[in-house]
């Protein structure tokens, strides 16, 4: 009797390992697959900027719209540094002195919605020489995160999509 319940349990424990091992590896795809599409999302939105020298309020919303296709949520980091000349006085001699300025998403997201209200193609302006740099990393657990908290007992929020990319701006308009 013991002998015929202990080979069920085994067998539905094996079931149950079969199905969830097979299902968090489907998930552990998919997080794959979809790293590689916020990959190349970030990259062709910051290539964009950079070479037209300005973020649009258009190619910033198909960019967040990319990333809403994922049904993640995202924490998006965008920074612009810029160059600046500060004049410095070394002895009788007057000499200028480079640093990079920062300015984050808060800035660039209010000057494009401020534009907004008045004009019709909405912009944040770069200069050449300047930096763009854009950071996304992934705040909700995606279902290959959780499938695997369940066997690891780790119940780790979200951060396993994570992506950055940045350059030069190489063009002025």
């Amino acid at each position: 009797m013991y002998d015929i319940v202990g080979k069920v349990w085994a067998f539905l424990f094996a079931i149950f390992i079969i199905f969830t091992g097979s299902t968090m590896l489907y998930a552990q795809k998919q997080d794959t697959i979809v790293q590689s599409y916020v990959d190349s999302a970030v990259e062709e939105f910051v290539d964009t900027s950079r070479a037209r020298g300005y973020v649009a309020q258009n190619t910033y919303e198909e960019f967040i719209s990319k990333l809403d296709a994922t049904q993640n949520v995202y924490d998006v980091n965008m920074t612009h540094y810029s160059e600046r000349q500060a004049p410095v006085t070394k002895g009788d001699t007057k000499d200028y002195e480079s640093y990079y300025e920062a300015y984050t998403q808060d800035d660039i997201l209010s000057t494009i919605y401020d534009q907004a209200t008045t004009e019709s193609t909405a912009r944040y302006d770069m200069k050449t020489g300047d930096f763009l740099r854009v950071e996304v990393k992934n705040t909700s657990p995606t279902l290959g995160r959780r499938l695997l908290g369940m066997f690891t007992g780790n119940s780790s929020e979200g951060g396993q999509i994570v992506s950055s990319y940045g350059g030069y701006v190489g063009n002025e308009n």
